[in-house]
């Protein structure tokens, strides 16, 4: 890979990550600021403001530095692996030591401000309403059996290849460089295929279980709005589910395109539609009836219950999903069992990428 090519895939992803924690507090609703639960009038003080503007200060000179030095890495020392592992991993090592430090600050001005105006944190009042919660149940069968399909194709995919093993070519393109034309390869291998095909599989499971758990994270009321909101929530989970599918079906499509070589003019228009359903799929969660103010008490409001105000632990509570408090999307609860199981999966998964990458670097 030139020198042009490797800068060329670092910066968009630092920029990404620089923008995504940059407007971080426009996606996160009303309730919240930096992993805090706060009230919308309390969140305009000029405290919580300058300390925004303090975390946006701070974050911009480490986007800069990072730059520059990815920059020097490549082109004067001509360590191209290396600005990879310190360009990424560093700004994200960065951009997570500035939260923490951020979030500790934000909640010890809210229990400045909450001791001295005598508030009481949280009105633990929780409405249930059986009619939704029904229509919800309805919701999540429907695509517990639809998501079925993309892991039986898949399924099925891995015993054609296994029973066509000798058909595969001798080497199997692994990464591809920003001109679209395959850079890394692996030399076929009974190991190597089933390697590519068994993370297929978890990856697909994994997506399988991230997208029931999404659809079964708790839905808040508009307690100002309840029928009209019933609706609007109703509308919403079937729009998740639905483009969750569609990202199973194009990750399944791509998967197996690549592993037998298969040349087709769609693999850029799949590239395109997997970014735009993404897109597609955040701006849906931000403009989701959880993220309005007036929203329904739920138990995840409580502050005992979260680490640094983005792992969530509350063993009382049965859902393995909650609304993220400082990012997009929804997190584990590590209170569930199987909320444990998924992040231990997940770090084995982290620690051997992450050994993967510093064993290339060295080698």
């Amino acid at each position: 890979m030139s020198k042009i090519e490797c800068l060329f895939t670092i910066f968009p992803v630092l920029i990404l990550m620089y923008a995504t924690f940059y407007f971080m507090p426009y996606f996160v609703g009303k309730k919240h600021i930096y992993g805090v639960s706060i009230d919308q009038e309390h969140k305009n003080y000029n405290y919580f403001i300058k300390l925004d503007k303090e975390f946006k200060k701070l974050l911009s000179l480490g986007f800069i530095i990072d730059f520059i030095l990815v920059f020097i890495l490549v082109f004067t020392f001509n360590k191209l692996e290396l600005s990879y592992f310190i360009g990424i991993i560093g700004f994200l090592l960065y951009e997570s030591i500035l939260y923490i430090h951020t979030h500790k600050k934000a909640k010890k001005l809210k229990s400045e401000i909450y001791s001295k105006l005598g508030h009481i944190d949280v009105d633990s009042k929780l409405i249930v309403d059986m009619d939704f919660i029904n229509k919800k149940n309805k919701i999540i069968k429907k695509f517990k059996i639809i998501y079925l399909i993309p892991i039986l194709f898949t399924l099925g995919m891995s015993i054609f290849i296994a029973f066509n093993y000798n058909k595969l070519p001798d080497s199997i393109a692994t990464h591809w460089n920003i001109n679209g034309s395959p850079d890394v390869f692996i030399d076929k291998s009974f190991l190597n295929v089933f390697k590519l095909i068994g993370t297929d599989f978890c990856l697909m499971v994994l997506l399988y279980i991230t997208s029931i758990g999404s659809i079964k994270s708790r839905i808040k009321i508009d307690t100002n709005r309840i029928e009209e909101s019933r609706v609007e929530n109703i509308k919403y989970l079937n729009k998740i589910g639905y483009l969750f599918l569609i990202l199973m079906i194009i990750m399944t499509t791509q998967f197996f395109t690549t592993l037998l070589s298969i040349k087709t003019k769609l693999s850029t228009a799949m590239n395109i539609t997997t970014l735009l359903v993404i897109i597609y799929l955040i701006a849906t969660y931000i403009n989701s009836p959880n993220l309005k103010f007036n929203s329904s008490y739920s138990p995840e409001e409580d502050e005992k219950y979260w680490i640094a105000g983005i792992m969530y632990n509350n063993p009382n509570d049965p859902s393995l999903m909650v609304n993220k408090r400082f990012g997009i999307g929804w997190t584990i609860n590590f209170g569930n069992p199987l909320g444990k199981i998924l992040y231990i999966a997940i770090a084995l998964l982290l620690i051997f990428s992450l050994f993967s990458l510093i064993k290339s670097l060295l080698l």
